[in-house]
């Protein structure tokens, strides 16, 4: 049996892991029930032996061991370390707006339609019509497409939908160690989106990527910067405009959109 690889520096991607699985998981399972008490009560996680937590969440603590696993961890102080971050530095890292002073809500408003025009005038000038074609080409010779997301699966849904109509195989991913997991059966025929945006204490991607590799999967970069740590497993790129904002995930969606755009007009509409 292949060997389990966790990944040990989850950091600011923790949050989102958190809601995914939450989100996946139905009312009634154990997971889903621990889960939403960790969220509710994040500020306290952080002080917490594996047995307070396991009292916490009305769970085990094998089980809460396994689900601390199941997260991307291996051991429990590395949680509660990446824990403590997100709720000292969550602001630094989630910020919609540059971190300037602002007067009223029209001057934030103001500063909103400016950072989206910003993001929309990069994508504009800098998108490779050429590059999305050799994309789509990829997406058609495919059997399946899976995306490996960063927690917002805003666009990627309707080009799955898309995909569907099209006759191929497609899925889209959000948590980390479902990534991992699903990136040990991939092969040849499969074409990958893996979706990052690098930037100190994000999520580490190189085992998805190395393992996606190692199964000759073909993989596209999806990406806020032109110089990617991870840019030697790709074979086709999308690149946007880095921002210390969360307007960076706001232009890998725009880029997407174009891309489902391209794919929908040679594979379905034909138009």
């Amino acid at each position: 049996m292949r060997p389990r690889v966790l990944c040990d520096t989850v950091a600011m991607n923790l949050m989102h892991n958190l809601c995914a699985l939450y989100n996946a998981t139905e009312p009634d399972d154990t997971y889903h029930r621990a889960l939403g008490e960790l969220l509710r009560n994040l500020a306290s996680v952080r002080e917490k032996s594996i047995f307070e937590l396991a009292d916490l969440c009305h769970v085990s603590k094998a089980t809460m061991e396994r689900l601390i696993r199941r997260l991307g961890y291996r051991s429990l102080p590395r949680f509660r370390a990446d824990v403590a971050m997100i709720s000292s530095k969550f602001t630094y890292y989630n910020r919609v707006l540059p971190n300037v002073p602002r007067r009223s809500d029209r001057e934030t408003a103001d500063a909103y339609f400016a950072e989206v025009r910003a993001a929309v005038d990069a994508l504009e000038a800098g998108y490779d019509l050429a590059e999305i074609h050799r994309i789509v080409a990829a997406m058609q010779a495919a059997r399946r497409v899976v995306f490996y997301t960063m927690g917002r699966s805003f666009v990627e849904i309707p080009l799955q939908v898309s995909l569907s109509i099209a006759g191929k195989e497609s899925q889209c991913i959000e948590r980390y160690a479902d990534q991992l997991a699903d990136a040990g059966r991939l092969d040849p025929s499969c074409l990958a989106f893996i979706e990052t945006i690098d930037f100190q204490n994000a999520l580490d991607m190189e085992p998805v990527f190395a393992e996606a590799k190692r199964r000759g999967a073909r993989i596209v970069l999806v990406t806020t910067s032109a110089a990617s740590q991870y840019a030697r497993f790709a074979d086709l790129r999308i690149v946007t405009r880095f921002t210390e904002t969360m307007v960076s995930d706001y232009g890998l969606q725009m880029a997407l959109d174009l891309v489902h755009l391209v794919f929908r007009r040679e594979a379905i509409d034909r138009v």
